[in-house]
């Protein structure tokens, strides 16, 4: 069992007992506020937990808008190059910036971007490179105009604004999107975690859970019994 499992499992842990005191302690307060013990009633607490972040990826259409669209600045459009290699790679974007021809493998069936993840050093990214990701990489001689990610997220603002998407775009949707483009594509999720690099398809499961249900929902409207 890895660090990372296990002091996830303590804070689940901790915050279940917490949750369970905060609750005895009300519960009591009550009690000796319905027998007049006390003619004051403090004020509920609850525990602060952290909200899940919104998953955020973009259509298949989406995805098009920005890959047709000729963008007003250079700059711009070297980010939305950037932008739809991830989108169509699922590269992360430590993973992006380090990208080069030396990432690249030859097979008979084409060629295979091969990329060890910063982010889990035991994982490893196998990835067949479609046309429009090759022509990309073929443009910048493999190694991508890629900027600081703080200057890359506020340039996918300005993306997103200019070609009409009204969504938060980071660096980071555009791995969710490539993702998110395999399930509805009816990838099996297996192969999916293996493509995205991640440790075990539980963590998959755990990233794509609303997409997973949306897809099941979907699947099932075409059912007639």
């Amino acid at each position: 069992m890895s660090w990372r499992i296990i002091c996830t499992t303590i804070k689940n842990t901790l915050r279940h007992i917490l949750k369970k005191l905060i609750g005895f302690i009300r519960s009591t307060i009550r009690y000796a506020y319905n027998k007049a013990y006390t003619n004051k009633l403090p004020i509920d607490y609850t525990v602060p937990f952290r909200e899940k972040p919104e998953f955020i990826y973009l259509t298949e259409r989406e995805v098009d808008k920005i890959r047709n669209h000729r963008f007003s600045e250079e700059r711009l459009q070297r980010i939305a190059d950037c932008f739809m290699v991830q989108c169509f790679t699922g590269l992360a974007y430590v993973d992006l910036k380090k990208l080069d021809a030396g990432n690249i493998v030859i097979e008979s069936d084409g060629l295979w971007l091969n990329i060890n993840r910063q982010k889990v050093q035991t994982s490893e990214m196998v990835v067949p490179i479609l046309k429009n990701v090759k022509d990309l990489l073929l443009k910048y001689n493999f190694k991508l105009p890629v900027i600081s990610n703080q200057k890359y997220n506020a340039a996918l603002k300005e993306i997103a604004k200019e070609v009409g998407i009204n969504k938060k775009l980071t660096s980071h949707v555009g791995r969710k999107t490539f993702g998110t483009l395999l399930l509805n594509k009816d990838v099996p999720i297996e192969t999916v975690s293996r493509i995205l690099g991640h440790a075990d398809v539980k963590t998959t499961q755990r990233h794509y859970a609303k997409v997973l249900h949306m897809k099941i929902a979907k699947d099932l409207r075409l059912i007639s019994f």
